[in-house]
């Protein structure tokens, strides 16, 4: 007997393993392909507008060497970023896309939109600025959206100011990084399975464990008996096939 998995699937940057990672076809494939949550990085160009973009840079995902703050929004959106080194000439023509079109292509699609806006983001426009620019430009989301970042303090602030989902990546699995969290109440608690203790349930409080970089189905069935809720993945089809009773 076999049933459907009880944790949450989220694409991991939509589905890097046959899409180009960030972009909009990845994501709207994604779940279109039945996923119920994605994940995808924010950056922000120079005159200030917010792209999806993991890397400081455009290097790895279009061979530009450009830096996000130092070109301008219709310039970003320009750009190739069909990642011709992993997939050739499939993509080709596949822009830069804003976080304001992802999220309108997303708004009647999956049930969990994680929206990690970059740490470099938020020193360059500042936290009122990012939270701005975030709230205006995932609007069609608002049912959706969870903002996450690594950025501790900018998440403080957004959850004084206002009554919006977040989700602390933590840097570390620590005692310090735990008492940190007791602080902050995130709604998400986000963390590398590398990072993890081996074994044993992980603390509970306010938040649902969010784990990323599993690719392998056992693997996510074990997590999920240790109290993972999401289980974010590269390759998230692979997870969504039936478990084993």
């Amino acid at each position: 007997m076999q049933t459907e998995p009880s944790f949450v699937v989220v694409g991991h940057r939509g589905n890097p393993e046959y899409f180009p990672e960030n972009s909009l076809v990845g994501l709207t494939q994604t779940v279109a392909a039945g996923v119920t949550a994605v994940e995808f990085d924010v950056q922000c160009t120079q005159d200030g507008e917010l792209i999806l973009l993991h890397d400081e840079d455009f290097m790895r995902v279009a061979g530009v060497s450009a830096h996000a703050h130092s070109v301008s929004f219709a310039q970003a959106c320009s750009i190739d970023v069909a990642e011709e080194q992993r997939f050739g000439s499939k993509f080709r023509g596949e822009k830069t896309p804003s976080l304001t079109q992802v999220c309108h292509a997303l708004q009647n699609g999956p049930d969990y939109v994680f929206v990690e806006i970059k740490s470099e983001a938020v020193g360059y426009l500042g936290f009122d600025g990012a939270m701005q620019k975030l709230l205006e430009a995932t609007a069609a989301i608002a049912e959706q959206r969870i903002f996450i970042s690594y950025h501790y303090e900018f998440l403080r602030f957004l959850k004084q100011e206002t009554r919006q989902k977040i989700g602390w990546v933590m840097t570390y699995y620590d005692d310090a990084s735990l008492a940190q969290a007791d602080k902050l109440q995130p709604e998400y608690l986000i963390c590398n399975k590398n990072k993890l203790p081996k074994t044993g349930k992980l603390p509970t409080n306010t938040w649902a464990w969010f784990v990323y970089d599993v690719v392998e189905l056992q693997e996510a069935i074990a997590l999920q008996k240790r109290g993972v809720k999401f289980i974010e993945s590269w390759n998230p089809q692979a997870l969504l096939q039936p478990v084993p009773a």
